[in-house]
C-alpha cells in the first residue's frame, strides 16, 4: 500500500497538517500508522467530516476562500478597458460598437485626454446582452425595443412574436431553396444536351391570364404581380410562350401566366400528355430563332413517322444576365398526336 505524509494529504485535501494530525490522533483515518513523530497516511484514505461546523453551515475555510476569489472579482469590475481590448475578447468591430451608440444601445464615456472611448463592467455585460438577443435572430433596432419593457409578459410576446417571422422566413428561405435545386438539376441534365429530342409527358398547366406578348410591359401589373408572390416568385418562371403553326409556318403567338398547382379548376389548361422535348440555348435578339427550331422539329417528325399537333410551348427555365443580350435555356414543348 502507498503511504503519503501528513503534509502531502493536507495538500490534497486543502486542509492544515495539523487537522491531518489530530484525525490520526483520534482514529478517523482509517490505516494511518505513526512512525516515530510522523504520521503516514494510505493514499487512497477517504476524508473524514468536518464535524466542527452544523449541517447547513457554510465551511468557514471554504468560505474564506471563496472571499478571497469574491474580492478578485470585485477588482476585475473595478477595470476600465479600450476599444482594442473589445475588438479583441468579445469579437465585435469598430462599426458594430459606433452603429450600437448611434441607435442608443450604448452610452459609452470618453477619456478626458484623448477623447477615446472607455469601457467598464457595466458596458461590457449590456454588448453581451445584446449579443444574447441578436444570436436568437433579433435586429439592433428590436433588441432596443426589448430593453425598454418591464414586465414578463412582454418578454414572452417579444419572444414569440420572434419565433414565429424566423418560421416565416425558413418556409421562404425553403421555397427558395427547393426552386434552386430545380434549377439545379435542370441545368445539369440538359446543358449538355442542347437541341437533343426525346418523347415526354407535358402535365398539365392552368392557364391564369393571357397576355398579348412578353414584350407588352403594361400588362404586367394588372396580370402578373396581382397573381404571383413577388417575394418569392420571378416572373420568367411563371411564363409561357405559346406559339401556333401549320404546314405553311407560324399562325400566331401569345404568352400565358400559368399554374401546374391549379388542375382540378375549370378554365382554359394547355395542352398535356406525350410531346416532343428539347432544349434550346439562345441570346434574346437571334430573330431566326423560332424558324430554326421549328424546321428542325418538323424534319424529326417526318424521320420519326410523327405528326405535330400545332402548337409549341417554350418554358423559361435558365436565364444569363448580360450587359448586351441575355442568353436564355428554353424548356420546349410539342404536343403529338
Amino acid at each position: 500500500m502507498e503511504f503519503l505524509t501528513a503534509t502531502e494529504i493536507a495538500s490534497i485535501w486543502e486542509i492544515t497538517p495539523r487537522m491531518i494530525t489530530n484525525y490520526c490522533e483520534s482514529g478517523r483515518i482509517k490505516g494511518a500508522i505513526k512512525k516515530g513523530r510522523f504520521w503516514l497516511i494510505p493514499s487512497t484514505a477517504e476524508k473524514p467530516e468536518d464535524k466542527r461546523y452544523s449541517k447547513g453551515n457554510v465551511n468557514i475555510e471554504k468560505k474564506h476562500k471563496f472571499e478571497k476569489y469574491d474580492e478578485q472579482v470585485k477588482t476585475y469590475m473595478m477595470e476600465s478597458y479600450t476599444s482594442s481590448d473589445v475588438y479583441k475578447n468579445l469579437g465585435l468591430t469598430r462599426d458594430t460598437i459606433r452603429y450600437y451608440e448611434k441607435i442608443g444601445l450604448l452610452k459609452l464615456k470618453r477619456n478626458e485626454d484623448s477623447s477615446y472611448r472607455i469601457f467598464d463592467y457595466e458596458d461590457i455585460a449590456q454588448l453581451m446582452a445584446i449579443d444574447f438577443f441578436k444570436k436568437r435572430g433579433f435586429t439592433a433596432i428590436e433588441i432596443g425595443a426589448i430593453m425598454k419593457l418591464t414586465q414578463i409578459d412582454e418578454y414572452s410576446f417579444a419572444l414569440d412574436k420572434k419565433a414565429k417571422e424566423l418560421s416565416e422566413e425558413i418556409k421562404k428561405l425553403q421555397y427558395t431553396l427547393t426552386k434552386l435545386q430545380k434549377t439545379k438539376e435542370f441545368y445539369n441534365e440538359f446543358s449538355n444536351h442542347i437541341n437533343e429530342f426525346t418523347v415526354e409527358y407535358l402535365p398539365r398547366y392552368f392557364v391564369k391570364e393571357t397576355l398579348f406578348a412578353f414584350a407588352n410591359f403594361g400588362e404586367y401589373e394588372e396580370k402578373i404581380l396581382k397573381s404571383i408572390d413577388l417575394e418569392g416568385d420571378d416572373i420568367y418562371s411563371n411564363l409561357i410562350r405559346t406559339v401556333t403553326f401549320d404546314e405553311n409556318g407560324f399562325i400566331a403567338s401569345k404568352m400565358f401566366l400559368i399554374d401546374k398547382e391549379q388542375s382540378d379548376i375549370d378554365g382554359v389548361y394547355l395542352e398535356s400528355g406525350k410531346c416532343l422535348h428539347t432544349v434550346l440555348y439562345t441570346d434574346d435578339h437571334d430573330e431566326l430563332i423560332m424558324t430554326k427550331l421549328l424546321n428542325a422539329c418538323k424534319k424529326w417528325s417526318n424521320d420519326n413517322n410523327a405528326e405535330l399537333r400545332g402548337s409549341l410551348y417554350i418554358f423559361i427555365k435558365f436565364v444569363v444576365p448580360n450587359a448586351k443580350s441575355s442568353m436564355f435555356y428554353y424548356d420546349v414543348w410539342l404536343p403529338l398526336r
